[in-house]
């Protein structure tokens, strides 16, 4: 009997340390309090602000808000993994909601990249076609994002690999010949490429890092790897009005200090040399308190 109380005892003991760990990887790694706020400046030298300001109701869910200083105006820049508007602290996963914001990037370089094969197009048919005869692409973009992004779990451990996000993209195009009657398939005027982007994320190790302004020990060290693939019905001289190439897996390094937050991000792409850099400056960790929550 006796050995079967300390038994039973040991594990409460055991669930109740469970709990304490879990609840101080959460607010540790991940301060909540309002008022608080991290400037970051990229490889570049642009700096922006990000303070917490409040909590909101979405649906049944309380999240807490950033606001941004400069606010946040190109989506071709956008980073989901340091720019999130809403984010949660929950019992299992530190999230992000993000949805929308994706699809705004996604849709902004995208659009960028497929102008850019519109000119060149242009161009060379311009070159080719007798006068008075022009050609026009007309194309959607529509993009759909998960709405939650899981940035990484609570009780994280190194043999965890977890899907962070996924997003599917689909782009219609159609083609459109005026100055002359041409008789063009519809399936040569009309087609579509659907691309799907899936992030996982996996817990490397805890390191110190260094940055200009300070040392931070024993940071989370997270890797974030996206996967591209991609379908297509366009015939074969059609694949030319689209990306020639899938794009590369991305690699992200993101750390995280206690008490403090995300510190640094490292972000390339599969086999290149280019490494976009942002780091922590400053930052003020406010005293959390009960905060109002504004529906």
């Amino acid at each position: 009997m006796n050995y079967l109380r300390l038994v039973c005892t040991v594990l409460i003991l055991f669930c109740f340390s469970v709990g304490l760990i879990a609840n101080e990887t959460a607010t540790k790694y991940f301060p909540t309090s309002e008022g608080s706020f991290w400037v970051y400046e990229d490889q570049d030298g642009n700096e922006f602000k990000r303070t917490s300001i409040k909590k909101v109701i979405v649906g049944d869910e309380i999240y807490h808000a950033f606001e941004y200083e400069p606010t946040i105006d190109d989506w071709g820049k956008y980073n989901y993994l340091l720019q999130p508007y809403l984010y949660q602290v929950g019992e299992e996963w530190i999230t992000f909601f993000v949805a929308d914001e994706i699809e705004n990037a996604v849709k902004s370089t995208l659009s960028k990249r497929l102008d850019e094969i519109d000119a060149e197009l242009r161009q060379k048919y311009t070159e080719q076609l007798p006068s008075g005869i022009t050609i026009d692409f007309n194309r959607t973009i529509k993009p759909t994002a998960q709405d939650v992004l899981y940035l990484f779990p609570i009780s994280i451990n190194s043999k965890q690999n977890w899907m962070v996000t996924q997003v599917s993209v689909k782009v219609d195009i159609s083609m459109d010949i005026k100055g002359a009657q041409i008789n063009i398939p519809n399936e040569n005027k009309l087609f579509s490429m659907t691309m799907n982007v899936s992030e996982t994320g996996k817990f490397l190790e805890r390191e110190s890092v260094e940055t200009d302004s300070e040392t931070y020990e024993n940071c989370l060290k997270i890797e974030f790897r996206t996967k591209t693939s991609s379908t297509t019905n366009a015939t074969s001289e059609n694949k030319q009005l689209l990306p020639t190439q899938t794009p590369k897996d991305k690699i992200t390094t993101l750390w995280l200090a206690p008490n403090v937050g995300i510190v640094k991000l490292e972000s390339t792409k599969e086999n290149s040399k280019e490494v976009n850099t942002v780091v922590l400056k400053r930052y003020e960790i406010k005293t959390a308190e009960s905060e109002p929550v504004n529906e």
